[in-house]
């Protein structure tokens, strides 16, 4: 028996991240498969509303629900992610597509709805709904084959808007190098860290969201030894203010600062803390858990990442505090009494081990909507 096959679609943002965790786990099970991502230029002004407003996202998500806005926004795709979309289908043959941005969809069920007319078997439609709780309107596909998403909660969420939709609740793609099961204490030798000192990373997420990185000057005055990583993902100018700061604590004797670029290697740090700061964004947070890190949420993306603040609540894995005083606050008690960062450890480790079987229920689930012909 020939190899299943899947084509995946995705853009470059944190939705990328769930399709590379996919494409890697189903190529470990036998699969072949190939990923075709598109950078819409419209990412240019999201940024700069990531970085600045966050809370500004959530007019565009509220708009989302407006059928005539999705409307609109599917005859755009269609134009701007075709090229991309033909040269991948004509280069990758495949039964099934998974789908990881809306940019795609039009184009996969226009092509379904194509072979269909000719009698022909299209291939299965896997759509990703890449929120965990609150979600786009236009990242549930009504029509899709089936509609994978976190857990029974959204799966719930989900049919409350589109009855007729289904949906599955496979658990959070995480990629395999999150998976680490490396003691801190050795990951951070490995990075030249202090092994035995209290360490906190704090993330500003792919585009480089900044709000999170007010702590770090205040935390460093703190009296307890303390070393702190700031990954600073795409934000070249946030690394920049910070500069001063890391040269300050070059040669201290109880305090280390450092600050990173965009780097694939930031599973190790993420495995070496003993606390993961910044903003809610769902691979982060179920990648902290895969490495058994608690997450302090300092700030979202309203709309879409309002249902995250409640996972980290719900799932018991971590803090949530938008308000920069009363985080502050927080973090201080927290360096003053780390042990409380010990009691999320169970509570990681089982939304970790859930998550750790996503891409095989995955697998279960293209089984069932395949042999429906």
């Amino acid at each position: 028996m020939a190899a299943p096959r899947a084509l995946l679609f995705t853009t470059i943002q944190g939705h990328a991240s769930i399709a590379d965790s996919i494409s890697k786990q189903l190529t470990k099970r036998g699969w072949h498969t190939l990923t075709a991502a598109f950078e819409d230029p419209a990412l240019a002004f999201y940024r700069l509303v990531y970085r600045n407003a966050p809370w500004a996202c959530g007019i565009y998500y509220r708009s989302l629900f407006l059928p005539f806005i999705r409307k609109q926004i599917a005859a755009y795709t269609k134009k701007s992610h075709r090229q991309v979309f033909e040269k991948a289908i004509k280069d990758f043959p495949t039964d099934i597509i998974i789908g990881t941005s809306y940019g795609f969809d039009s184009l996969i069920l226009e092509l379904q709805e194509t072979l269909r007319e000719k009698k022909l078997l299209p291939p299965k439609f896997i759509n990703i709904v890449v929120d965990p709780r609150t979600f786009f309107a236009t990242n549930l596909v009504k029509t899709a084959d089936l509609n994978c998403v976190f857990d029974e909660e959204i799966a719930r969420r989900c049919k409350e808007l589109e009855p007729n939709a289904n949906v599955v609740a496979t658990g959070w793609f995480v990629r395999p190098e999150f998976e680490s099961t490396t003691p801190k204490a050795k990951m951070r030798e490995a990075l030249g860290l202090d092994p035995h000192r209290l360490t906190f990373l704090f993330v500003a997420g792919s585009e480089g969201e900044n709000k999170s990185a007010h702590l770090i000057p205040k935390l460093l005055e703190h009296k307890t030894p303390l070393q702190i990583v700031l990954a600073c993902g795409s934000n070249q100018k946030l690394r920049d203010r910070f500069q001063p700061l890391v040269d300050q604590y070059a040669d201290h004797s109880e305090k280390t600062f450092l600050t990173l670029p965009f780097t694939k290697e930031l599973h190790r740090y993420v495995r070496a803390a003993d606390l993961l700061v910044g903003k809610a964004g769902p691979n982060s947070i179920f990648e902290a858990a895969a490495c058994g890190t608690p997450f302090f949420a300092t700030t979202h993306i309203s709309g879409q990442e309002d249902g995250n603040l409640e996972i980290i609540s719900e799932y018991k894995i971590g803090y949530v505090e938008e308000n920069l005083g009363k985080a502050a606050q927080m973090l201080d008690n927290i360096l003053e009494h780390p042990e409380q960062l010990k009691t999320f450890d169970s509570h990681l480790q089982k939304l970790a081990k859930y998550n750790d079987q996503a891409v095989d229920r995955l697998v279960a689930a293209i089984a069932a909507v395949s042999s429906q012909q």
